[in-house]
């Protein structure tokens, strides 16, 4: 899958953990996958954004972020990082800086919604993904991939319907998300008939 022109991922590869490299394969596949995405930026492990539960910032077509905790956790524990991010569905996010010296991790300007990928660590683990130059190769089955999309889009999209309900400024902030993400869904959706 081809990156779109202008679109500039700069992932670090630290893969210490299974964790850590379900993280990195979620990221890259987001970034391969959605149009609608501009960019991703993958937190340092154990660093200030990782202790705050965001494992990547994803930046969308139109400029606005979403700050997203990858967990493979099961049962209580997801309700509890949803439960944790209900009281705080808005996060700031901190400046990080790779070994020489560049910005890895832009601060944000302002609060940014927070989301929560579940992953499969079973299926994730399996699934191998590479960047070579400006493309994103998936290294899974057509209709995998287009099961793994729509399983993104419908927990972003659940997550979001969620939380605007009791926060307005989340609601606003992802109003413009929603569309994208909507739109992403639909287009999957239709793949998806051609592989039935």
């Amino acid at each position: 899958m081809p990156f779109r022109e202008g679109q500039q991922f700069e992932v670090a590869q630290k893969q210490e953990t299974l964790g850590h490299q379900i993280e990195f394969k979620v990221a890259e596949f987001i970034g391969g996958s959605f149009d609608c995405v501009e960019d991703i930026e993958l937190t340092e492990n154990g660093g200030q954004n990782d202790k705050k539960g965001i494992d990547l910032i994803i930046t969308f077509e139109d400029g606005s972020k979403m700050a997203v905790d990858v967990t493979a956790d099961v049962g209580s524990r997801v309700e509890e990082k949803i439960k944790s991010m209900r009281r705080s569905p808005l996060v700031g996010v901190m400046e990080e800086r790779d070994e020489q010296g560049k910005v890895a991790v832009a601060k944000s300007k302002s609060l940014v919604p927070r989301a929560l990928i579940r992953a499969d660590i079973a299926k994730w683990e399996e699934y191998n993904i590479e960047k070579t130059d400006q493309e994103v190769i998936v290294y899974m089955p057509d209709d995998v991939r287009l099961r793994e999309e729509k399983d993104i889009l419908r927990q972003l999209l659940r997550q979001i319907e969620y939380f605007s309900k009791e926060d307005t400024e989340y609601k606003k902030k992802t109003e413009s998300i929603k569309e994208m993400l909507k739109g992403a869904l639909e287009e999957v959706e239709e793949l998806e008939k051609e592989f039935s």
